[in-house]
């Protein structure tokens, strides 16, 4: 199971993938341009030297970026009122903003320090009966950020270690 995006979150985070297939779309369009025009100012023989590095770039980024997306999944036997109420506890502790609060789904977001490496996190927990989906990704309504220095492996493991006590 997987975050669904809305257009333009899904836009902010791929926009590492778009930033490193930018110039491929330079060369692919200066190319037919060219082609069309009958020009003989190609630069197709050099292509490969200058779209691997950005194709392999946007590739990883994309992996990257993607397998984020994912829930890590918490079988536990609390109860639906003891989960929330424990994800409730925690969210106060680290004094994160609850966004959404619904019986089965709780959106938290963080608001760490200038120096904390971060510009914030989203936290998205689905409670499903005895299965719990838990996610920490960088905030979607703030600048695009590619790294968390740790904040999002450490947002999921405080609610995991919290519903498996």
């Amino acid at each position: 199971m997987r975050i669904r995006l809305k257009l333009l979150d899904r836009i902010n985070h791929y926009s590492i993938v778009i930033f490193f297939l930018t110039p491929v779309f330079l060369f692919v369009f200066l190319d037919i341009r060219s082609f069309l025009l009958g020009e003989n100012n190609s630069i197709i023989i050099d292509e490969p030297i200058f779209l691997l590095l950005p194709l392999a770039l946007a590739s990883l980024f994309y992996w990257l970026q993607y397998s984020r997306l994912n829930y890590k999944i918490v079988n536990t036997l609390l109860s639906h009122k003891e989960i929330r109420s424990r994800i409730i506890k925690i969210a106060n502790k680290e004094e994160w903003v609850i966004r959404t609060n619904r019986k089965n789904t709780i959106v938290a977001k963080s608001n760490p320090g200038f120096l904390s490496g971060s510009w914030g996190e989203q936290i998205t927990v689905i409670i499903n009966g005895q299965n719990v989906y838990v996610n920490s990704i960088c905030d979607l309504d703030k600048r695009a950020s590619v790294v968390s220095f740790g904040r999002n492996r450490a947002n999921e493991r405080r609610i995991i270690e919290a519903i498996k006590q």
